[in-house]
């Protein structure tokens, strides 16, 4: 896979950041036992760490941690293999814990004794180790057995499920090595959560750039708070970590209308290197038309519209906001507050007067259901009624409205992923680019981590895209080109540049000049998509049409196997495409370029376009294909071009006829421009060639080849008037 990614939808936070007493009390876990698993957790994360405030050293692993991933994670199966036994892997857990961590714990462990179910009692009982005959007696048995019935009644709970038949609820089997990984992982530091992030998306897989969602649960959730403040600490250590990171990353500030001080969290955060909000209904707000009753905390909920709004107008129309929008997830409320993801509550917010042209990510695009439903009358239902659905229409709907695939595991594979090929295609069929570009590619990591096939995922998920006909144009827009356009680093460099350290700076603008210079299919909302090829294009043209393509550039030239014929023009015209024209032979070094081979080329390219049907007024491109020096730019190709212009005037007595235009380097370009010779101007896509960054006013800019629709082709963008045409009679010979 070639194609770099943008991970619009990742966390780096560990359990430091999360009420974790709260989370798993809103589930029915019992208060003692949500507080004594807390402070198990709480107790890994301190041993993790260095000292206070201090950044980790990500290439040094602490004894204990490094520890119990030899001995937890060495020697078990791979991700893939059948379940792993749960209830021996506590075993095994406990008794590697230190005697000086078993005796912190020991007053929650012996506080959480009073809420353990007599099943887990007797599971804990007949898997303890028999100290029959040990050399040694352990003087912490008591508390590795407390320890194991705590971990063993809060997993009784892991789908808030509550049963005195431990067997009967599928726990005696674990879900793996992966949730094992992902559990050591959600202990380490920030730092080192990064780094681990990196090492997932290794090559083949050319990583870009992600961006990094903070999540504010305090407010949300009762219980013993967050080890770290949010407005204070975690803001700190997560613009710490972007600032730092080893790979390009960008962060988003959470919200919550729960916080009386969220409007001076949210500014000080997008003027201090945040690039957007991370907004989370399912914490227990709608995102508009709040009631008292939704509001759980005692808050009106005419105050939680307010400050919603609010922030909807301070954010539009440059700063993304990245929500969450499918039923599923963490909810304060479980079963309740996961509806107030629906995005029919976006279409209510977008339809508030001056809030249409809000910068908004639906994350999950409405959920895996309605994507995976499967053809015919009972799926088309299932479709109809989803969150998916009303996502598609929300992006089709207004200019700045986006959505990603976060944490798609299903599709992966069997009739899923099939499934999803096809409602994916049948939206893009339908409603063509307007809705391609807007769809983002997002993993949800460290989440998806836990699935069996997580390091396959970005190179399974690009597959599927590029094994389908209709998506497969697309294909670098969802995994790079969109996502750029929603976040709007433009905007964000203007917006806390300043407070950008150098090597920050300088490494995002650098990527995004880079991405750039790859010409997605996509690009500014004023531009318009077509391609060059030295191929007849007639077979392709009806799904060229169809995904969304305006233009064909094809050539004039001495070389009869690369010039367009008369009935593929014609054909072209027919199928509501344009066509660009562009002269080549062999245009590509300063010795092709003299006044005399002007005069030849002007005057046969000037003379094809009248006999094929090319109208007045429309352009003829002139290529020059080469890496062209300063002293040529003014001297050869000035010959050159004036030569072209001589020639159209006298076969058009008097009138050139039509526009001459230049296909070339940036400082090409821009020369020949400045001397008034050529109206318009191609970009080549040659990015080490002179003036390829700096110039911006072109009309036609190339992108990298590829397979379209079975042409060996490079696509292009065009913007403004860019000199296309329809053929306007029956060319003189075929």
């Amino acid at each position: 896979m070639s194609t770099p990614l943008i991970d619009g939808h990742t966390h780096v936070f560990n359990v430091g950041f999360l009420p974790l007493d709260g989370l798993m009390r809103v589930r029915g876990v019992p208060s003692l036992i949500a507080r004594g698993v807390t402070h198990v957790l709480e107790r890994l994360l301190e041993r993790e760490l260095p000292a206070a405030g201090a950044l980790a050293d990500a290439s040094a692993r602490p004894a204990l941690m490094a520890m119990l991933e030899s001995e937890l994670i060495a020697d078990m199966p791979s991700r893939v293999a059948p379940a792993f036994d749960e209830p021996d892997l506590i075993t095994r857990f406990v008794q590697l814990v230190p005697q000086r961590d078993l005796e912190a714990l020991r007053p929650v462990l012996i506080e959480s004794e009073g809420q353990i179910s007599p099943a887990t009692r007797a599971v804990t009982a007949m898997r303890t180790p028999s100290a029959t005959g040990a050399a040694v007696v352990d003087p912490n048995a008591d508390d590795r057995r407390r320890l194991a019935e705590l971990l063993r009644e809060a997993a009784r709970y892991g789908g808030a499920i509550e049963s005195d038949d431990y067997t009967a609820m599928g726990l005696e089997s674990f879900s793996g090595r992966g949730l094992i990984e992902w559990l050591l992982l959600l202990v380490q530091h920030e730092s080192r959560i990064v780094n681990a992030f990196g090492k997932a998306w290794a090559p083949p897989q050319t990583f870009a750039l992600s961006a990094h969602h903070m999540m504010d649960m305090e407010p949300h959730y009762p219980g013993k708070p967050p080890v770290y403040p949010f407005a204070t600490e975690q803001l700190r250590r997560m613009r710490a970590v972007a600032a730092t990171a080893p790979i390009p990353l960008v962060a988003f500030v959470a919200y919550s209308p729960f916080r009386n001080e969220w409007e001076s969290i949210i500014d000080g955060a997008l003027g201090n290197g945040f690039i957007g909000v991370k907004f989370y209904p399912p914490n227990g707000y709608r995102p508009i038309g709040n009631t008292d009753s939704d509001v759980a905390n005692g808050m009106k909920g005419a105050t939680v519209n307010d400050r919603n709004l609010q922030l909807y107008r301070k954010c539009r129309p440059d700063v993304p906001i990245f929500t969450h929008c499918t039923s599923t997830g963490v909810e304060a409320r479980p079963g309740i507050t996961g509806k107030f993801s629906n995005p029919r509550h976006w279409r209510d917010v977008l339809s508030t007067a001056g809030l249409g042209d809000l910068r908004l990510c639906l994350g999950h695009a409405g959920g895996q259901e309605g994507w995976l439903a499967p053809p015919g009358p009972e799926g088309d239902n299932e479709w109809m009624h989803s969150y998916a659905h009303e996502v598609v229409e929300l992006c089709v709907a207004y200019d700045n409205v986006y959505y990603d695939f976060g944490f798609f595991d299903s599709i992966l594979a069997g009739d899923h992923a099939t499934n999803f090929q096809l409602r994916l295609a049948t939206a893009i069929t339908r409603y063509g680019e307007r809705f391609a570009r807007k769809c983002c590619y997002g993993t949800d990591w460290h989440l998806v981590s836990r699935e069996a096939h997580a390091a396959e995922y970005p190179e399974r998920f690009a597959r599927l895209l590029s094994g389908n006909d209709v998506i497969a144009p697309y294909a670098d827009e969802i995994l790079c080109g969109n996502a750029l356009r929603f976040l709007n680093l433009p905007g964000f460099f203007t917006r806390s540049g300043a407070t950008l350290g150098n090597a920050e700076r300088s490494r995002l603008e650098a990527l995004t000049g880079s991405i750039a210079s790859l010409t997605f299919d996509g690009g500014a909302a004023n531009e318009v998509k077509g391609l060059d090829t030295t191929q007849d294009v007639t077979k392709a043209l009806g799904q060229l049409a169809s995904a969304g393509y305006r233009f064909v550039a094809r050539y004039y030239s001495h070389n009869a196997w690369k010039t367009v014929k008369a009935p593929e023009a014609q054909a072209i015209a027919n199928a509501g495409l344009d066509l660009v024209a562009v002269w080549q032979d062999a245009n590509d070094s300063a010795g092709y370029f003299t006044f005399t081979r002007g005069e030849t080329d002007g005057a046969a390219a000037f003379a094809y376009a009248k006999q094929i049907g090319q109208p007045p007024g429309s352009t003829i491109y002139f290529a020059v294909d080469y890496d062209a020096s300063d002293a040529d730019a003014k001297g050869r190709l000035v010959d050159y071009f004036k030569a072209v212009r001589a020639a159209f005037i006298a076969a058009g007595e008097g009138d050139t006829t039509y526009d001459i235009g230049v296909y070339g380097s940036g400082a090409v370009c821009a020369a020949l421009i400045a001397q008034q010779l050529v109206s318009r101007s191609w970009l080549a896509l040659a990015s080490g060639w002179r003036g390829y960054s700096t110039f911006k006013d072109w009309n036609l800019r190339q992108g990298d080849e590829k397979q379209i629709f079975g042409l060996t082709a490079d696509p292009d963008r065009a913007q403004g008037d860019y000199g296309g045409f329809r053929v306007t009679s029956p060319a003189l010979f075929a």
